[in-house]
């Protein structure tokens, strides 16, 4: 049995519209640093973000504060590389210093004490252990869902920098845009910078045209870590192709469309109307026939 989808927790079957590419981004860059290690992965819901990593890593830890959403994430994923627990973000049941990575997907802003959760991060991690956080940009966000009840404290990207500085070294910044795919963009000055036009054939204009939730950094990501070395992995731009989850969903939607044609065109009731218009339907063929034989003979 699947989750519900209450609005904010992402679940396999929901839409694309609702965030699916930009948490699949994530993920997929996530898993460049997980290879062989020890990961956890915190607010892990349906499971779906911690069984990706367990495809790459020795062993990853998913945790959730709901008992029913990490029952039904044991019942889903079970791996031997994968374990699901029940607990808070400012009371992580894990081990001192015995994490690799740790990731932190659109989690904080559910919460009020940003300063516990980052102390919770230093406290499991590995000394050159490092964590992937994103949350909403507070300043976009809200325009957008200003009443959303399931936030509790959003942030801008400068309040973020100031949470990672007060307990990390190093640490990278990144946006993220969604952009019918997802892109993830290091807020840079040096040649790695991204350029960015929109246009038609009748005009190109440099920078992205803003359209509700598309071309807007919605998103603030970072990798951060107390060991230099441990970023030097980190790439300054990333693109998640989003043409497989729409071909899926399409797919979806159109086997519904066949079996919703295919009820319609079995149905009694179906029958029955294509039986009493018959008479109709050669009367009016008749008469159709007629009009272009008389048609010719002017």
């Amino acid at each position: 049995m699947e989750l519900e989808f209450t609005g904010e927790r992402i679940i396999p079957s929901m839409p694309i519209s609702y965030g699916v590419i930009e948490h699949l981004h994530r993920y997929a860059v996530a898993r460049e640093f997980c290879g062989g290690r020890t990961v956890l992965d915190i607010a892990s819901g349906e499971g779906y973000g911690a069984s990706l990593l367990a495809a790459v890593a020795a062993f990853v830890y998913g945790i959730d504060i709901s008992p029913d959403v990490v029952d039904q994430a044991r019942a889903k994923y079970n791996a031997p590389n994968l374990s699901f627990l029940v607990g808070d973000a400012t009371a992580i049941p894990i081990d001192d210093r015995s994490m690799d990575v740790i990731t932190c997907f659109e989690t904080i802003e559910h919460l009020e004490e940003h300063e516990e959760v980052f102390a919770e991060f230093c406290r499991i991690l590995k000394p050159t252990g490092l964590v992937i956080l994103s949350t909403p940009e507070s300043s976009i966000y809200h325009r957008q869902d200003p009443d959303n009840k399931f936030h509790r404290k959003e942030i801008s990207q400068t309040q973020l920098k100031t949470l990672v500085n007060s307990h990390f070294r190093y640490a990278c910044y990144f946006t993220q845009t969604f952009v019918m795919g997802s892109l993830i963009s290091a807020i840079t000055n040096d040649f790695s910078k991204m350029q960015y036009y929109n246009g038609s054939f009748s005009e190109i204009r440099e920078g992205l045209c803003e359209h509700g939730r598309f071309n807007q950094p919605f998103f603030n990501l970072v990798i951060c870590s107390n060991d230099y070395n441990t970023l030097n992995r980190v790439s300054a731009n990333s693109l998640f192709c989003g043409y497989q989850v729409y071909k899926n969903e399409v797919d979806e939607l159109r086997n519904e469309l066949d079996e919703v044609r295919h009820r319609l065109v079995s149905s009694r009731s179906y029958r029955l109307g294509n039986f009493l218009l018959a008479p109709f339907n050669i009367i009016k063929n008749g008469l159709g026939c007629a009009r272009t034989m008389l048609s010719r003979t002017k």
